[in-house]
């Protein structure tokens, strides 16, 4: 357990147990290791003359991270663009894809899934609100606060857009009110 108030860190043999690492004690040394199969050695830890394996950390600000992979059916499904289950199992029982892990089977559907296939009305043609005579529709818009005001002390400035000509006219404001 790293703790940043103390000058060292003992390392509990009972706590790094349960969270599944193994140690082998030896040579004046704890190794830590991620797996039974000893490969991956997290870190390695010398004795002190008390007995003890405190871990000294040279940097104030150091990491430690530990990275793990979990083979979770939906992880793959999102992966791979939101196959269906019956096409991730016929990647993998045609090995079609390296390193796909044996996957068990789900049901149901993703939300990402879910909403791609939720029908939507389009948009109708030609049925929006257009203006048959100048000025009968405005469009406005007020953008502001600017990170620096003009020469005159304007921060924001109003667009107003006629929707039969199109013609723009821009108002510069010092303040939004």
């Amino acid at each position: 357990m790293y703790l940043p108030g103390l000058r060292e860190n003992l390392l509990s043999v009972g706590q790094m147990d349960e969270h599944g690492y193994f140690l082998v004690f030896g040579e004046g040394k704890c190794k830590v290791f991620d797996s039974s199969s000893i490969n991956c050695l997290i870190i390695r830890v010398p004795m002190k003359k008390n007995k003890c394996y405190p871990l000294s950390f040279l940097v104030e600000n150091q990491l430690l991270m530990k990275a793990s992979i979990t083979h979770c059916t939906w992880t793959w499904h999102k992966r791979l663009g939101h196959l269906h289950f019956r096409g991730l199992k016929q990647l993998k029982d045609k090995d079609m894809v390296h390193g796909l892990p044996q996957l068990e089977e789900k049901s149901g559907v993703c939300e990402g899934c879910q909403f791609g296939k939720q029908h939507r009305n389009s948009f109708l043609k030609g049925q929006a609100l257009r203006a048959s005579v100048p000025l009968e529709l405005i469009h406005v818009d007020l953008y502001g606060p600017m990170r620096n005001e003009s020469i005159a002390g304007n921060k924001y400035f109003m667009l107003l857009i006629d929707d039969y000509t199109r013609m723009i006219w821009m108002y510069f404001l010092r303040n939004k009110s």
